[in-house]
């Protein structure tokens, strides 16, 4: 029998799930009392037991919490909006699965013209969301840091933290590309449907991003974000040594 994942904001015994996780556990799961349970606390992963649903679920904690299933490896993904929002929701989905540990999502020169009238706060809420669900899917533990759209200059307080940035740009630039030999952190910057204007490319190589070409093919932003995490995992992460 599969075991449901569901979340939880501590650890204390006995566990009253919120009235989004009840819902979710009775309604859409079934779930009844005497079903073994995983529960996703902020402090990790551990094994509970349904004991009583009524207006809420109780839940009986059997185990320790541990973290499950989070990457060495703490990349940002640095996205620039693209000119659709579920074209975004794609990104966030995919980006929690393949273990990025912040989705930061950026306006820039070429961004769509219609986010600087827009409230994203409803959308964004949404996507959150969506990275709820996908953290519940892969079975991590934390959910990615998901902030709303900021704008491009900002992006440097975010990266200079980081041990290596990479800026995954269409046109060949003659940098030399260097990278650390194990980075425990990393940055990956995507531009919007339009690309980066000159001045932006510079002012990025400036705070220190790493340019990298990916050849062959012009991806699409949402391709690109995955593509560029997959690398970097590849690279320096879970899935260095795979092939």
């Amino acid at each position: 029998m599969q075991i449901r994942r569901l979340f939880v904001e501590d650890e204390t015994n006995p566990i009253q799930l919120s009235r989004e996780e009840h819902h979710y556990a009775t309604r859409v799961l079934r779930l009844q009392p005497g079903h073994l349970v995983e529960l996703i606390s902020p402090r990790g992963c551990f094994p509970g037991r349904i004991e009583s649903i009524t207006d809420t679920t109780v839940i009986t904690p059997l185990g320790k919490a541990e973290m499950k299933c989070e990457p060495g490896l703490a990349v940002t993904l640095f996205q620039g909006m693209p000119d659709h929002l579920e074209k975004l929701e794609v990104v966030v989905q995919k980006a929690v699965e393949l273990g990025a540990s912040r989705i930061i999502p950026f306006l820039s020169r070429y961004t769509h013209a219609k986010y600087r009238k827009m409230d994203l706060t409803r959308k964004m809420d949404r996507i959150r969301k969506i990275a709820k669900e996908a953290v519940r899917q892969c079975k991590r533990t934390r959910i990615p840091d998901l902030p709303d759209p900021i704008q491009l200059k900002e992006l440097r307080d975010h990266m200079v933290p980081l041990e290596v940035t990479f800026l995954f740009y269409e046109q060949q630039l003659q940098e030399k590309l260097l990278t650390p030999p194990n980075p425990a952190s990393a940055g990956v910057v995507i531009g919007p449907e339009g690309g980066f204007a000159e001045h932006e490319v510079e002012q990025l190589t400036d705070w220190g991003a790493a340019p990298v070409y990916l050849p062959g093919r012009t991806l699409r932003t949402e391709t690109a974000g995955i593509a560029a995490l997959t690398l970097v995992m590849a690279r320096f992460g879970d899935y260095r040594n795979v092939l």
